[in-house]
């Protein structure tokens, strides 16, 4: 006996089911891009408003601190601070940069040029001077960081 097989009658099912499952994809395609896509969002995003623009020097003097490095002062535009890393105790070190030169690290007690050395490390600043226990000659601080706008999360749907 010889067992024959409609070829017909099996490709009218394997087809729809292709199909179907093609439209899930797509839909699952246009609903994901379209979640993500920023632009399609109908909320505006809410703006922050600009803090006011505080003299951080004077405030400091007004406060009684020392007078500190003044912006007209020549080495103010030699260094800058990438970034430090200090404890409560002040131990740690800074990544500090002079002359637009990559930043090398500086622990506290280490000389940066011939006779200016890193006095003190506070969590967003460092103190540098002619000697380790003397007033410090130069206050360098991190720059500001700038939080972006947060975006309000949607929901799908």
């Amino acid at each position: 006996m010889k067992l024959s097989i409609n070829a017909s009658a099996w490709a009218l099912p394997q087809l729809s089911t292709f199909v179907v499952w093609a439209l899930v994809a797509a839909s699952a395609c246009f609903w994901f891009l379209r979640w993500t896509d920023p632009l399609s969002n109908p909320n505006p995003v809410a703006q922050a408003e600009p803090e006011p623009a505080v003299d951080r020097a004077a405030t400091a003097q007004w406060l009684g601190a020392g007078a500190g490095v003044k912006a007209t002062s020549p080495l103010a535009g030699r260094f800058k601070v990438m970034g430090v890393v200090a404890d409560r105790q002040g131990v740690g070190a800074a990544l500090i940069g002079m002359d637009g030169k990559s930043a090398r690290p500086y622990r506290v007690g280490a000389e940066v040029e011939p006779g200016l050395w890193v006095q003190k490390l506070l969590p967003r600043s460092v103190q540098l001077g002619v000697s380790l226990t003397g007033p410090s000659l130069l206050d360098l601080e991190l720059p500001e960081v700038k939080k972006p706008a947060e975006a309000p999360r949607k929901t799908p749907l």
